[in-house]
C-alpha cells in the first residue's frame, strides 16, 4: 500500500497529523526569541598602535612585522587585516568561530602585552579592543537653537537625557558638543 492510498483511506489519521504540525509551527512562532541586533560574540578583536611621526614603511618594519609575527603564532587564528597610516596601525585578529571569544581575547592582550618591551620606547598607544556588535548608536538627537545661550542648552541637554535615562531600552546616553564652563579668577596684588 502506497502512502498516498494510505492517507487516503485514514483521513482522520492525516488530518490530526496535519493540525498537529500547525500547531507546532504556531508554538514555534510565537515562542522564537527574536531581537532586531541579535547577540553576536565574533572573535575579532583591533590591536591599535599610535605611533605619532612615524611613516607608514616605518611603523610596518618597528610594530607592524614583530606584532603579526607574534600574533600568527597563536593558535586559531584565522586571518589578520592591517591597516598602517601615518603614525597609525590597526591589525584586525580574526579567530576561528569554534573558539571561547573570552579566553582568545584575554591571550591575546597577554601576548600583545608582552611584545610591548620589544617595540620602540616612544609609542604612545598600543590597545587591543573587544568589538560589541550591540554598542552602537541607535538614537542621536540634536537640539540646536539659533538664539540660545550655552547655559539653556546645557539644562535642556541635561533634562533630556535625564528622561531617556529613564527608558530601560536605552543602554547608554551621552550628551556631546557642550563645552564645559571656564572659570577665570583674576586675583589683584
Amino acid at each position: 500500500m502506497r502512502i498516498s492510498e494510505y492517507s487516503i483511506r485514514n483521513y482522520q489519521f492525516t488530518l490530526i497529523m496535519v493540525l498537529m504540525v500547525v500547531a507546532v509551527a504556531i508554538s514555534t512562532i510565537f515562542t522564537m526569541p527574536r531581537s532586531e541586533d541579535p547577540e553576536l560574540d565574533a572573535p575579532i578583536f583591533p590591536v591599535v598602535v599610535i605611533y605619532p611621526g612615524t611613516s607608514p614603511k616605518d611603523m610596518e618594519e618597528l610594530v607592524v612585522k614583530p606584532l603579526e609575527k607574534k600574533i600568527y603564532a597563536l593558535e586559531n587564528i584565522k586571518r589578520i587585516k592591517t591597516s598602517i597610516h601615518d603614525g597609525l596601525a590597526v591589525l584586525a585578529v580574526e579567530y576561528q568561530y569554534n573558539i571561547n571569544v573570552d579566553d582568545k581575547y584575554q591571550e591575546l592582550v597577554r601576548e600583545v602585552n608582552g611584545m610591548r618591551a620589544d617595540l620602540p620606547e616612544d609609542i604612545y598607544s598600543l590597545e587591543t579592543r573587544r568589538i560589541d556588535p550591540s554598542n552602537v548608536n541607535v538614537l542621536q538627537i540634536a537640539l540646536v537653537s539659533e538664539n540660545a545661550s550655552r547655559d539653556r542648552m546645557r539644562t535642556a541637554a541635561e533634562d533630556l537625557e535625564s528622561q531617556l535615562e529613564k527608558i530601560k531600552a536605552l543602554k547608554n546616553i551621552e550628551v556631546q558638543g557642550i563645552p564645559d564652563p571656564i572659570i577665570r579668577v583674576d586675583l589683584k596684588n
